[in-house]
C-alpha cells in the first residue's frame, strides 16, 4: 500500500513538472527570450576596462567638473534633453540622424559665464567621427569661427555678438574619444572672461581625456 502511495506522488511529481515546462516553452515560443530586436539598432556597449576580473565594470564617465554651481547634471536619451538643456531641437535631431543614442551633460554657472561639458555616445554600429563633423558644420553655418588650440584632434570655434544673442561671447569644440563625441563650451557676456574660462576647462578636459581611442 505504502509503494502504491509513493508510487503516485512520484507520478504526480513529474505531471507536475511536465506542465511547467510545457507552459514555459509555449510562453517562449510566443513571446522569445524578453529581448526587443527593435532596440539592437540602438544597443551602445561598453569595454571592461580591466578583462582580467570577472565581473564587468563599467568605465568612468570621460567627463570633469566645470567650475561654478552646477545648473544641470545629467544622462538619458536624447529625448530626455528636450526642453531641458541648452541644446536645440535641431541639434538633438542632428544628433540622432548622425547615430547618437546616449547623452551626458555637467553644466554650470559662475557670475554671469556658463560653462559646460558634454557626452554624446554613438550606437555600435555608427562611426561617432560622423555626428562630431555634423556639429562642426552646424556651427560653421551659424557663424563660429575656427580658433587655435594646442590639443591635437580637437575643433574650437568661437563667435561673439551672434544675431540671436547680442553681448555674448561662446566657444564650442568637440573632438572624438572611443564611441563618444565630447563638447567643451562657455559662454558669455564678459568676452576676456569667457576666454579665459573655456581654455582652463578644455585643458582640463582634454588633459584628462584626450582624443583618440580610450
Amino acid at each position: 500500500m505504502r509503494r502504491r502511495v509513493r508510487a503516485g506522488r512520484a507520478v504526480g511529481v513529474v505531471c507536475t513538472l511536465l506542465v511547467l515546462l510545457a507552459v514555459a516553452l509555449a510562453g517562449y515560443l510566443a513571446w522569445g527570450d524578453g529581448s526587443n530586436p527593435v532596440y539592437t539598432k540602438y544597443h551602445v556597449s561598453t569595454p571592461d576596462l580591466e578583462p582580467r576580473r570577472p565581473e564587468p565594470v563599467t568605465p568612468p564617465d570621460p567627463l570633469v567638473r566645470p567650475a561654478g554651481s552646477i545648473v544641470m547634471d545629467r544622462d538619458g536619451r536624447p529625448g530626455d534633453f528636450f526642453g531641458k538643456s541648452s541644446l536645440t531641437k535641431r541639434e538633438v535631431w542632428l544628433l540622432v540622424r548622425n547615430g547618437v543614442a546616449q547623452m551626458q551633460a555637467i553644466i554650470t554657472k559662475d557670475r554671469g559665464t556658463t560653462r559646460a561639458v558634454w557626452r554624446f555616445t554613438v550606437r555600435d554600429s555608427d562611426d561617432p567621427r560622423r555626428a562630431r563633423d555634423a556639429l562642426d558644420e552646424l556651427y560653421e553655418r551659424g557663424g563660429y569661427q575656427v580658433r587655435p588650440t594646442r590639443h591635437p584632434g580637437v575643433r574650437v570655434r568661437r563667435i561673439a555678438n551672434p544675431a540671436d544673442q547680442r553681448d555674448i561671447t561662446a566657444y564650442r569644440s568637440h573632438y572624438v574619444r572611443g564611441r563618444d563625441v565630447l563638447r567643451v563650451e562657455v559662454y558669455g557676456a564678459n568676452a576676456p572672461v569667457v576666454e579665459s574660462a573655456f581654455r582652463r576647462l578644455l585643458d582640463k578636459q582634454v588633459d584628462a581625456f584626450p582624443a583618440g581611442r580610450r
